[in-house]
């Protein structure tokens, strides 16, 4: 099995709604995520901070399991945390709600890469990785993100380091770097509907 795992726990603070429910061409950001993944996927998993009418109306035909991060903290990695905790599957794709571009293509070649591997993480030329776009082994990443948590860490970069193989694959082998693109300003936003 296979879970898709979507963090939308962000404030938003840089765009000033939620990120999440902002809409490119009439349709939420994060339903562009979600039909990417969900044929790709035996789960689909959507990581808030806090439950919504307004996200589960949504999401509502998509079949998605919504459910809360568990702390109060404010990180990617307890998103992931949450995710892990709700997959019933060996390995979880995982992406941010704000990359309206993920490609199915790549998607595949992750999980595909991942086989053996406690985390398979695209890397860019210049040694900067993209953990939030990455598929892991569920039980050794649930594992390690609950004890660099204890241990007061928060970094995604923390929890990797305690796993025992991970494979990092080029971004530029991957064949589209637009995957990767996440919109985090009203610059940004704007920028990008423009250009549809």
């Amino acid at each position: 099995m296979r879970t898709g795992v979507v963090l939308a726990g962000g404030h938003s603070r840089r765009l000033g709604e939620v990120k999440a429910l902002m809409r490119l061409n009439g349709k939420p950001m994060i339903v562009y995520v979600v039909e990417q993944l969900k044929p790709l996927v035996d789960e689909l998993i959507v990581v808030v901070k806090k439950r919504s009418k307004s996200v589960e109306e949504t999401l509502e035909d998509y079949g998605v399991h919504i459910c809360e991060d568990s702390l109060q903290i404010q990180a990617p990695l307890v998103g992931l945390l949450a995710g892990f905790e709700n997959s019933n599957s060996e390995y979880a794709v995982v992406s941010p709600c704000d990359s309206p571009l993920v490609d199915a293509t790549i998607i595949r070649r992750l999980f595909e890469e991942a086989l053996g591997f406690d985390a398979v993480i695209p890397m860019w030329n210049n040694g900067f990785i993209e953990p939030l776009h990455a598929v892991y082994r569920v039980k050794p990443c649930l594992e390690a993100s609950r004890r660099v948590i204890e241990e007061g860490f928060l970094s995604v970069r923390a929890m990797i380091a305690r796993l025992s193989r991970v494979r990092y694959v080029k971004v530029e082998d991957l064949g589209n770097p637009k995957h990767f693109l996440n919109l985090n300003t009203v610059e940004e936003f704007e920028a990008f509907v423009a250009l549809r």
